[in-house]
């Protein structure tokens, strides 16, 4: 997760969570040590705030316990808006309310719907959410569950 970006006020930080089921780790920039979490809910909710909530939104779609308070599929008032191109992709685009005056857009691949990106703008600022590289039924490697930390922030942001 890449945070500030763009930020006159604050610096570019990244953020890592990462999961094999077993362990969950995080690792942040500012305090650059690999931290072990109880559980993955417990990973998700310490990045939940600073994510804007991003963190579990997609894991709260596939398992309803990582997820409180809110669910992407719970939107109020939705609509469908103008189909648009993401990252070469053509997407239906939804837009819907949420709790906390906050407002959704979900932007799904018309292929293969898939969520592409989520951009939830909130009374005085935006987060947007992006999913992309999506590998379906391809074999991953244990050991790229191995938080590996950047050495540096160009590293990260490669990640």
């Amino acid at each position: 997760m890449t945070n500030n970006v763009g930020s006159p006020h604050f610096p570019e930080e990244h953020k890592i969570l990462c999961t094999d089921g077993r362990q969950t780790c995080s690792w942040w920039q500012s305090n650059p040590q690999i931290i072990t979490n109880r559980d993955v809910f417990s990973g998700i909710s310490g990045f939940t705030g600073i994510s804007g909530r991003a963190a579990h939104n997609i894991p709260s779609l596939l398992q309803t316990n990582f997820g409180w308070q809110e669910y992407l599929y719970d939107i109020s008032s939705p609509r469908v808006l103008r189909d648009r191109v993401f990252n070469k992709t053509a997407c239906y685009r939804i837009q819907g309310k949420g709790r906390g005056n906050r407002q959704y857009e979900i932007w799904i691949g018309k292929s293969d719907h898939f969520i592409r990106k989520i951009q939830t703008t909130y009374p005085d600022f935006y987060v947007e959410e992006i999913h992309e590289n999506i590998a379906v039924d391809r074999p991953i490697a244990g050991d790229i569950f191995t938080l590996t930390p950047p050495k540096s922030s160009e590293e990260a942001a490669r990640k």
